[in-house]
Protein backbone atom coordinates (compact mmCIF):
# COMPACT_ATOMS: atom_id res chain seq x y z
CA UNK A 1 0.00 0.00 0.00
CA UNK A 2 2.95 2.34 0.46
CA UNK A 3 3.15 5.13 -2.12
CA UNK A 4 -0.34 4.36 -3.40
CA UNK A 5 -3.55 6.36 -3.37
CA UNK A 6 -4.94 3.99 -0.76
CA UNK A 7 -2.05 4.81 1.58
CA UNK A 8 -2.93 8.50 1.28
CA UNK A 9 -6.43 7.71 2.57
CA UNK A 10 -5.33 5.90 5.72
CA UNK A 11 -5.44 7.49 9.19
CA UNK A 12 -1.87 6.27 9.78
CA UNK A 13 1.48 6.80 8.08
CA UNK A 14 3.12 3.66 6.75
CA UNK A 15 6.79 2.79 6.64
CA UNK A 16 8.23 -0.03 4.55
CA UNK A 17 10.94 -0.72 7.13
CA UNK A 18 8.45 -1.56 9.89
CA UNK A 19 7.49 -5.21 10.19
CA UNK A 20 5.06 -7.07 12.41
CA UNK A 21 5.94 -6.95 16.12
CA UNK A 22 5.22 -10.22 17.85
CA UNK A 23 7.79 -10.33 20.65
CA UNK A 24 5.72 -9.15 23.62
CA UNK A 25 2.01 -9.94 24.07
CA UNK A 26 -0.01 -6.93 25.20
CA UNK A 27 -3.52 -5.80 26.09
CA UNK A 28 -5.13 -3.26 23.79
CA UNK A 29 -5.93 0.07 25.43
CA UNK A 30 -9.15 1.89 24.54
CA UNK A 31 -8.58 5.65 24.32
CA UNK A 32 -10.98 8.21 25.87
CA UNK A 33 -12.14 9.03 22.34
CA UNK A 34 -12.67 5.33 21.68
CA UNK A 35 -14.86 4.97 24.75
CA UNK A 36 -17.27 7.44 23.16
CA UNK A 37 -17.08 6.19 19.57
CA UNK A 38 -20.23 4.42 18.41
CA UNK A 39 -18.36 1.59 16.69
CA UNK A 40 -16.57 0.71 19.95
CA UNK A 41 -19.75 0.46 22.02
CA UNK A 42 -20.36 -3.26 22.50
CA UNK A 43 -21.91 -3.45 25.97
CA UNK A 44 -25.47 -4.44 26.83
CA UNK A 45 -27.44 -5.91 29.70
CA UNK A 46 -25.18 -8.98 29.68
CA UNK A 47 -21.78 -7.35 29.97
CA UNK A 48 -22.99 -4.30 31.91
CA UNK A 49 -20.41 -1.99 30.28
CA UNK A 50 -20.01 -0.60 26.78
CA UNK A 51 -16.28 -1.34 26.82
CA UNK A 52 -16.19 -4.53 28.91
CA UNK A 53 -16.50 -6.95 25.93
CA UNK A 54 -13.15 -5.70 24.63
CA UNK A 55 -11.54 -7.45 27.61
CA UNK A 56 -12.33 -10.71 25.80
CA UNK A 57 -9.45 -10.00 23.44
CA UNK A 58 -7.06 -10.78 26.27
CA UNK A 59 -3.38 -10.43 25.39
CA UNK A 60 -2.78 -9.85 21.69
CA UNK A 61 0.27 -11.66 20.27
CA UNK A 62 1.16 -9.15 17.54
CA UNK A 63 0.32 -5.94 15.69
CA UNK A 64 1.54 -3.92 12.71
CA UNK A 65 3.48 -0.80 13.81
CA UNK A 66 3.25 2.41 11.79
CA UNK A 67 5.42 5.47 11.36
CA UNK A 68 2.87 7.86 12.84
CA UNK A 69 -0.73 9.04 13.01
CA UNK A 70 -2.31 11.33 10.43
CA UNK A 71 -3.15 14.81 11.71
CA UNK A 72 -6.85 14.27 10.93
CA UNK A 73 -7.07 10.80 12.49
CA UNK A 74 -9.00 9.79 15.58
CA UNK A 75 -7.29 6.99 17.49
CA UNK A 76 -9.83 4.71 19.18
CA UNK A 77 -7.47 2.03 20.50
CA UNK A 78 -3.73 2.01 21.02
CA UNK A 79 -0.76 -0.01 22.24
CA UNK A 80 -0.19 0.41 26.00
CA UNK A 81 3.58 0.98 25.73
CA UNK A 82 4.93 1.13 22.16
CA UNK A 83 5.18 4.54 20.50
CA UNK A 84 5.57 5.90 16.99
CA UNK A 85 8.68 7.40 15.44
CA UNK A 86 8.16 10.71 17.26
CA UNK A 87 8.81 8.91 20.55
CA UNK A 88 5.60 10.02 22.28
CA UNK A 89 2.54 9.07 20.20
CA UNK A 90 1.27 5.58 21.16
CA UNK A 91 1.10 3.09 18.33
CA UNK A 92 -2.48 3.11 16.96
CA UNK A 93 -4.38 -0.17 16.77
CA UNK A 94 -7.80 1.13 15.69
CA UNK A 95 -8.11 4.56 14.09
CA UNK A 96 -10.52 6.46 11.85
CA UNK A 97 -10.20 9.36 9.45
CA UNK A 98 -12.58 11.24 7.23
CA UNK A 99 -11.57 11.28 3.59
CA UNK A 100 -13.64 13.04 0.96
CA UNK A 101 -17.30 12.19 1.46
CA UNK A 102 -16.54 9.04 3.41
CA UNK A 103 -14.48 7.63 6.21
CA UNK A 104 -11.58 5.20 6.53
CA UNK A 105 -11.14 2.80 9.45
CA UNK A 106 -7.75 1.26 10.18
CA UNK A 107 -7.26 -1.89 12.28
CA UNK A 108 -3.64 -2.86 12.90
CA UNK A 109 -4.18 -6.53 13.84
CA UNK A 110 -6.44 -9.44 12.90
CA UNK A 111 -7.25 -10.89 16.32
CA UNK A 112 -10.84 -9.64 16.53
CA UNK A 113 -12.07 -13.23 16.41
CA UNK A 114 -11.22 -13.28 20.12
CA UNK A 115 -14.40 -11.27 20.73
CA UNK A 116 -16.23 -14.59 20.31
CA UNK A 117 -14.88 -15.86 23.62
CA UNK A 118 -17.46 -16.24 26.40
CA UNK A 119 -20.27 -14.55 24.44
CA UNK A 120 -19.99 -16.33 21.08
CA UNK A 121 -20.86 -14.34 17.96
CA UNK A 122 -22.73 -11.58 19.80
CA UNK A 123 -20.03 -8.89 20.05
CA UNK A 124 -18.00 -10.04 17.06
CA UNK A 125 -20.99 -9.53 14.76
CA UNK A 126 -22.01 -6.35 16.55
CA UNK A 127 -18.62 -4.73 16.00
CA UNK A 128 -18.49 -5.46 12.28
CA UNK A 129 -22.14 -4.48 11.86
CA UNK A 130 -21.44 -1.11 13.47
CA UNK A 131 -18.46 -0.55 11.19
CA UNK A 132 -20.49 -1.39 8.09
CA UNK A 133 -23.33 0.86 9.22
CA UNK A 134 -21.01 3.75 9.94
CA UNK A 135 -19.22 3.52 6.61
CA UNK A 136 -22.37 2.89 4.58
CA UNK A 137 -24.39 5.69 6.17
CA UNK A 138 -21.78 8.43 5.77
CA UNK A 139 -23.59 9.77 2.70
CA UNK A 140 -27.08 9.33 4.14
CA UNK A 141 -26.22 11.17 7.37
CA UNK A 142 -24.76 14.13 5.48
CA UNK A 143 -24.23 17.10 7.80
CA UNK A 144 -24.46 14.90 10.90
CA UNK A 145 -21.12 13.42 9.88
CA UNK A 146 -19.78 16.75 8.65
CA UNK A 147 -20.26 18.69 11.89
CA UNK A 148 -19.94 16.54 15.01
CA UNK A 149 -19.74 17.56 18.68
CA UNK A 150 -18.17 15.36 21.34
CA UNK A 151 -17.05 15.54 24.97
CA UNK A 152 -13.95 13.88 26.38
CA UNK A 153 -16.11 12.26 29.10
CA UNK A 154 -19.82 11.47 29.41
CA UNK A 155 -19.81 12.51 33.09
CA UNK A 156 -17.80 14.94 35.20
CA UNK A 157 -17.35 15.84 38.85
CA UNK A 158 -18.09 19.33 40.14
CA UNK A 159 -15.07 21.63 39.56
CA UNK A 160 -13.75 19.42 36.73
CA UNK A 161 -12.70 20.96 33.43
CA UNK A 162 -14.71 19.58 30.52
CA UNK A 163 -13.37 19.39 26.97
CA UNK A 164 -15.72 20.14 24.07
CA UNK A 165 -14.50 19.05 20.64
CA UNK A 166 -16.02 19.85 17.25
CA UNK A 167 -15.13 17.97 14.06
CA UNK A 168 -16.03 20.42 11.28
CA UNK A 169 -15.93 19.90 7.50
CA UNK A 170 -17.36 21.77 4.54
CA UNK A 171 -19.79 20.49 1.88
CA UNK A 172 -16.97 18.61 0.16
CA UNK A 173 -15.84 17.09 3.47
CA UNK A 174 -12.65 19.11 3.45
CA UNK A 175 -11.63 20.13 6.98
CA UNK A 176 -12.55 23.65 8.02
CA UNK A 177 -9.80 25.95 9.19
CA UNK A 178 -9.90 29.14 11.20
CA UNK A 179 -9.85 31.10 7.93
CA UNK A 180 -13.16 29.52 6.89
CA UNK A 181 -14.98 30.77 9.98
CA UNK A 182 -16.66 34.12 10.68
CA UNK A 183 -14.65 36.87 12.32
CA UNK A 184 -15.81 35.85 15.80
CA UNK A 185 -14.65 32.27 15.20
CA UNK A 186 -16.52 29.15 16.23
CA UNK A 187 -18.72 29.95 19.22
CA UNK A 188 -20.28 27.56 21.73
CA UNK A 189 -23.03 28.06 24.28
CA UNK A 190 -23.06 25.91 27.41
CA UNK A 191 -25.96 26.04 29.83
CA UNK A 192 -27.25 24.04 32.78
CA UNK A 193 -30.78 22.67 32.72
CA UNK A 194 -33.40 24.80 30.98
CA UNK A 195 -31.87 27.29 28.58
CA UNK A 196 -34.49 29.94 29.33
CA UNK A 197 -33.78 29.84 33.06
CA UNK A 198 -30.03 30.49 32.99
CA UNK A 199 -27.52 32.68 31.25
CA UNK A 200 -25.50 30.43 28.91
CA UNK A 201 -21.73 30.37 29.09
CA UNK A 202 -20.24 31.82 25.89
CA UNK A 203 -17.09 30.04 24.70
CA UNK A 204 -14.80 30.39 21.71
CA UNK A 205 -13.31 27.19 20.31
CA UNK A 206 -9.70 27.22 19.17
CA UNK A 207 -8.33 25.21 16.26
CA UNK A 208 -6.20 22.25 17.36
CA UNK A 209 -5.73 21.05 13.78
CA UNK A 210 -7.59 21.56 10.50
CA UNK A 211 -11.14 20.34 10.96
CA UNK A 212 -10.89 20.03 14.74
CA UNK A 213 -11.76 22.74 17.27
CA UNK A 214 -11.61 22.47 21.05
CA UNK A 215 -12.36 24.42 24.20
CA UNK A 216 -11.91 23.44 27.82
CA UNK A 217 -14.12 24.98 30.50
CA UNK A 218 -14.91 24.43 34.20
CA UNK A 219 -18.20 23.08 35.53
CA UNK A 220 -19.09 24.33 39.00
CA UNK A 221 -22.60 22.95 39.56
CA UNK A 222 -24.12 19.48 39.38
CA UNK A 223 -26.78 18.70 36.79
CA UNK A 224 -27.30 18.02 33.10
CA UNK A 225 -25.55 20.45 30.77
CA UNK A 226 -26.11 21.20 27.09
CA UNK A 227 -23.40 22.44 24.73
CA UNK A 228 -24.59 24.06 21.50
CA UNK A 229 -22.49 25.05 18.49
CA UNK A 230 -23.84 26.47 15.23
CA UNK A 231 -22.61 25.01 11.96
CA UNK A 232 -20.91 27.91 10.13
CA UNK A 233 -21.76 26.36 6.75
CA UNK A 234 -25.55 26.06 6.97
CA UNK A 235 -26.33 27.83 10.25
CA UNK A 236 -27.83 24.71 11.86
CA UNK A 237 -27.21 24.39 15.62
CA UNK A 238 -25.83 21.09 16.94
CA UNK A 239 -26.08 20.02 20.57
CA UNK A 240 -24.52 17.52 22.92
CA UNK A 241 -25.47 16.82 26.53
CA UNK A 242 -23.35 15.70 29.45
CA UNK A 243 -23.79 15.24 33.20
CA UNK A 244 -21.99 16.75 36.16
CA UNK A 245 -22.31 15.02 39.53
CA UNK A 246 -21.60 16.45 42.96
CA UNK A 247 -18.44 15.51 44.79
CA UNK A 248 -18.12 14.57 48.46
CA UNK A 249 -16.92 17.09 51.04
CA UNK A 250 -13.48 15.47 51.05
CA UNK A 251 -13.17 15.74 47.28
CA UNK A 252 -14.43 19.32 47.19
CA UNK A 253 -11.77 20.48 49.65
CA UNK A 254 -8.99 17.90 50.06
CA UNK A 255 -6.73 20.29 52.02
CA UNK A 256 -6.43 19.54 55.73
CA UNK A 257 -8.31 21.94 58.01
CA UNK A 258 -5.76 22.48 60.77
CA UNK A 259 -7.99 24.74 62.86
CA UNK A 260 -10.82 22.20 62.81
CA UNK A 261 -8.40 19.43 63.71
CA UNK A 262 -7.18 21.29 66.81
CA UNK A 263 -10.71 22.26 67.85
CA UNK A 264 -11.88 18.65 67.67
CA UNK A 265 -8.89 17.47 69.70
CA UNK A 266 -9.49 20.10 72.40
CA UNK A 267 -13.23 19.49 72.66
CA UNK A 268 -12.72 15.77 73.20
CA UNK A 269 -9.91 16.14 75.73
CA UNK A 270 -7.27 15.02 73.27
CA UNK A 271 -4.33 16.63 71.56
CA UNK A 272 -3.45 17.50 67.96
CA UNK A 273 -0.17 16.30 66.50
CA UNK A 274 1.83 17.26 63.42
CA UNK A 275 4.35 15.07 61.66
CA UNK A 276 7.34 16.54 63.57
CA UNK A 277 5.64 15.83 66.93
CA UNK A 278 3.96 12.55 66.04
CA UNK A 279 6.75 10.64 67.78
CA UNK A 280 5.57 11.99 71.14
CA UNK A 281 2.19 10.33 70.79
CA UNK A 282 3.24 7.05 72.43
CA UNK A 283 4.88 8.80 75.40
CA UNK A 284 1.90 11.11 75.90
CA UNK A 285 -0.57 8.27 76.18
CA UNK A 286 -0.94 7.54 79.90
CA UNK A 287 -1.71 3.88 80.21
CA UNK A 288 -3.07 2.62 83.53
CA UNK A 289 -3.50 -0.99 84.60
CA UNK A 290 -7.04 -2.22 84.30
CA UNK A 291 -8.41 -4.90 86.62
CA UNK A 292 -10.87 -7.16 84.96
CA UNK A 293 -13.03 -9.62 86.86
CA UNK A 294 -14.39 -12.66 85.13
CA UNK A 295 -17.10 -14.80 86.66
CA UNK A 296 -18.27 -18.10 85.27
CA UNK A 297 -21.31 -20.15 86.18
CA UNK A 298 -21.28 -23.93 86.04
CA UNK A 299 -24.20 -26.29 86.80
CA UNK A 300 -23.60 -28.00 90.11
CA UNK A 301 -24.11 -31.47 88.68
CA UNK A 302 -21.28 -30.88 86.29
CA UNK A 303 -18.67 -30.18 88.99
CA UNK A 304 -16.16 -32.71 90.41
CA UNK A 305 -17.48 -32.06 93.95
CA UNK A 306 -20.96 -33.17 92.98
CA UNK A 307 -19.51 -36.33 91.44
CA UNK A 308 -17.61 -37.12 94.65
CA UNK A 309 -20.74 -36.53 96.79
CA UNK A 310 -22.83 -38.87 94.64
CA UNK A 311 -20.17 -41.58 94.67
CA UNK A 312 -19.73 -41.20 98.44
CA UNK A 313 -23.47 -41.56 99.05
CA UNK A 314 -23.62 -44.66 96.90
CA UNK A 315 -20.67 -46.17 98.74
CA UNK A 316 -22.22 -45.33 102.12
CA UNK A 317 -25.48 -47.02 101.12
CA UNK A 318 -23.63 -50.11 99.93
CA UNK A 319 -21.63 -50.35 103.17
CA UNK A 320 -24.78 -49.92 105.26
CA UNK A 321 -26.59 -52.62 103.34
CA UNK A 322 -23.56 -54.86 103.67
CA UNK A 323 -23.49 -54.53 107.42
CA UNK A 324 -27.19 -55.19 107.65
CA UNK A 325 -26.75 -58.31 105.54
CA UNK A 326 -29.03 -56.80 102.92
CA UNK A 327 -26.54 -56.90 100.13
Amino acid sequence: LINTEIADMLPVKLDRSLSIRASNPFRMEITPLGKQADIMQLGDEISGSAIQPWENLGELPWYQPVLGVHSQANVLAQHPTDVCADGKTPQPLIATRRYGNGEVIYIGFNELWRLRRIYGERYYRQFWSQIISRLALSHALGSQKRFVLSMDQPEYQVDDRALLTVEAYDENFDPLSIDDLPAEGLQAQVFLGNEAAVQPMQLTLSESRPGRFEVRFPVYEAGRYTARVTDPINGTPSEIRFDVVGASAEQRNPARNLALQKAMATSTGGQSYELPTAGQLVDDIQLEPVTEEISRSFPIWGTPLWFIVVVTMLMAEWIARKRANLA
